[in-house]
């Protein structure tokens, strides 16, 4: 399980890298990150109007996935840091309601959906092998990024 954390935050770290280049270039630029003529000759009279607008929809549409990205997997990622260190998981069992069935032979990342015990559904990222409908399946998942694994007995 350390394993896939690891992974994981390296992903996130990779994600936060992206984020803090773009800050540092806006910063750089003064905040015209489309420079003075992106399109050329072809929207010379239309940039030259609207460049100002340009750029506030640029950064509106960056900063807004940037802080959509940094809610929905960084936080979870580092709140999950003191379980991956502890080796401290959830764990259940259920059938698998939706399941990714590409590439079936490979270990590899798969957005499942399945319903455990008492009739709940999640929605897991692990790692496993091929899985399908109604397969009854156990997985080791932690609590708040949903990352987790398939576990085989």
């Amino acid at each position: 399980m350390k394993r896939i954390y690891i992974v994981t935050l390296i992903e996130v770290l990779i994600i936060l890298l992206g984020i803090g280049i773009y800050v540092f270039y806006t910063i750089k630029k003064h905040g015209n990150i489309l420079g003075k003529n992106p399109f050329g000759s072809y929207g010379e009279n239309f940039f030259k109007n609207h460049s100002l607008l340009a750029n506030a929809i640029c950064h509106f549409l960056i900063y807004g996935l940037s802080l959509f990205i940094l809610i929905e997997l960084c936080i979870p990622v580092i709140m999950d840091f003191p379980a991956a260190m502890n080796d401290e998981y959830m764990e259940t069992s259920g059938y698998v309601v939706r399941w990714d069935i590409t590439q079936e032979n490979t270990n590899k990342l798969r957005r499942i959906s399945i319903i455990d015990e008492e009739n709940a559904e999640l929605h897991l990222n692990v790692y496993g092998y091929s899985l399908h409908k109604d397969e009854y399946i156990k997985v080791r998942y932690f609590k708040h990024s949903k990352y987790g694994k398939v576990v085989y007995e």
